[in-house]
């Protein structure tokens, strides 16, 4: 039964009365419900793969694309890696137990707080692992959540409801944490007018959903955003490695994905047959400029301007230096995740101060730009907003400031 716009505003109006009692929450008490969370995640395995098969096959009847069925996947090793996260997860540095305090000269006392943003509207993707890290994202930092469920894995999303009430039942915590509601178009677009009782958005859908998501929307939006992420190989690097790390970025299933490889024309014959083999078993097109097609000759010809932000197709072009690297990524980078694999200490050093990006990788691939894999706690997405919080998202995302001002006794 789809929700209706009375049932729809109700429900609002509960997690907005919820969440002072979710903000109001000790860390002790959420980090436990996390742990059990992780616990019923790993014990509760056969159930969650059941379900996502369900949907699976719901899936293929539609004819939905194998990406999209890729991305819906849960089976049990996926299950065991979503349980260790959240195990990571509950033992994580908590962001609202941070606390600043400073005294000022004109006899003021500072303290500046992180606090839970309030309401959080998760309108998820097709990957249920997503969602259910979102969740416990928003249960670490103390925010009320509204879920608008997968329109894809129905019986999975409802089998990880069953499991977060177990969690809130067992450590004492509210069973209205988080509020279900089933996803319609209507649903949607009813949601994303509630900018006075929703304190943000985390959008978990494709590039393209995401961005008819933001234009219908006045929400404060987390979302991973999009675009042209380069990949440097100078003089001197590792090529095995370069080799490798490239397939693993192009592979990847984050933002952070490479779309155009810069090979310094000094050390392309020894890079380039190497890269092929990988690329075709991979199933990766190659695509590149004059020089690249003279030594790999059944690829496709294309030039700078074919910098790709979608698809299989990698991009390969020949530079003549650093600075001729650094001068096209200053053209065509999305500002999100660029990449170098060299062994000078002073290129290396270059790079990472004049390549304009989120997140530099230096010699390794970007499935590590993760706000998970650098220690942020958590991977909510990936922004190149530079007035917000650039990079890869934490759990801090999921925080905002309060400072606190008193005259000095």
């Amino acid at each position: 039964m789809k929700n209706n716009s009375l049932q729809i505003d109700q429900l609002i109006s509960q997690a907005a009365e919820t969440k002072a009692a979710c903000a109001a929450t000790v860390s002790a008490h959420r980090n436990l419900a996390l742990s059990f969370l992780s616990e019923a995640v790993s014990t509760s395995a056969g159930r969650l793969v059941s379900a996502n098969e369900e949907d699976l096959q719901n899936a293929r009847a539609r004819g939905l694309d194998q990406k999209m069925i890729e991305e819906m996947r849960l089976d049990y090793i996926g299950a065991g890696a979503l349980s260790g996260r959240i195990s990571h997860m509950a033992s994580a540095a908590d962001p609202t137990d941070e606390h600043d305090v400073w005294h000022r000269e004109n006899a003021m006392t500072v303290e500046c707080l992180r606090v839970p943003l309030g309401v959080v509207l998760i309108i998820a993707g097709a990957s249920p692992k997503k969602t259910l890290e979102c969740i416990a994202s928003c249960m670490k930092t103390g925010n009320a959540v509204i879920l608008l469920q997968s329109e894809v894995t129905p019986a999975t999303d409802q089998a990880m409801l069953g499991l977060l009430n177990a969690a809130f039942a067992c450590c004492g915590l509210r069973d209205d944490w988080v509020t279900p509601i089933k996803y319609s178009t209507e649903s949607l677009s009813y949601l994303l007018k509630q900018k006075e009782r929703i304190d943000a958005a985390v959008l978990l859908g494709s590039k393209a959903q995401n961005a008819l998501l933001r234009q219908n929307t006045d929400i404060p939006i987390i979302e991973s955003e999009y675009g042209a992420n380069h990949i440097y190989v100078d003089e001197g690097a590792d090529l095995a490695a370069a080799v490798s790390g490239i397939i693993a970025s192009k592979n990847s299933l984050l933002p952070a994905t490479v779309n155009t490889v810069l090979v310094n024309w000094m050390i392309s014959d020894g890079l380039l047959p190497a890269l092929e083999g990988l690329a075709m078993a991979a199933g990766i097109e190659l695509i590149g400029d004059a020089r690249i097609r003279s030594t790999l000759h059944g690829i496709t010809e294309a030039d700078e301007s074919a910098n790709i932000d979608a698809g299989n197709r990698l991009l390969l072009l020949t530079v003549n230096s650093l600075s001729e690297a650094l001068a096209h990524i200053q053209k065509y980078s999305a500002g999100l995740c660029e990449g170098i694999y060299a062994d000078k200490k002073e290129h290396i050093d270059r790079f990472c101060r004049l390549a304009d990006a989120g997140i530099i990788a230096v010699n390794t691939p970007f499935v590590k730009a993760t706000g998970f894999e650098i220690g942020l706690g958590a991977e909510l997405g990936f922004s190149a907003n530079k007035l917000g919080a650039r990079g890869p998202a934490g759990l801090a995302r999921l925080t905002t400031t309060k400072y606190i001002i008193k005259e000095q006794a």
